[in-house]
């Protein structure tokens, strides 16, 4: 078993929105990390909110288009357990994007982090003595 830890970045929030980055570590089932990857993408469109994602246009402009990446990511998300914060918002995002491109992956089970970590990613307190 893998697991494909995944990290994404849009345009905005609904499936007609594009992805302007995408990160993805892959795991083996004692945590050893497999593989790392991320790019920028160019979404042939506005980046939207830099404010919320930190991307601006002047940074995808020599960036791939999904579809030029789409079997990187795949190769990587298929047959893998897709572990997210937030997997719901993640997954549909991903399969828009496939969806526009052709298709190419086959999303299994899936862990969402915001869901195990009660809503948020608090700091943990370290203890200093």
């Amino acid at each position: 078993m893998k697991f494909a830890v995944v990290d994404t970045e849009t345009t905005g929030l609904y499936t007609a929105d594009r992805l302007v980055e995408i990160a993805i570590v892959v795991l083996d089932e004692d945590g050893t990390v497999l593989d790392e990857w991320d790019t920028l993408l160019d979404p042939g469109r506005d980046v939207g909110p830099v404010d919320m994602h930190g991307v601006s246009a002047s940074m995808v402009s020599a960036a791939p288009r999904f579809e030029d990446v789409r079997w990187a990511i795949a190769e990587r998300l298929n047959d893998s357990v897709l572990v997210a914060h937030n997997l719901a918002f993640d997954q549909r995002m991903l399969d828009s994007e496939f969806d526009r491109s052709e298709g190419g992956w086959q999303p299994g089970a899936g862990v969402c982090t915001l869901r195990t970590a009660g809503g948020n990613l608090r700091k943990p307190v370290v203890s200093t003595g």
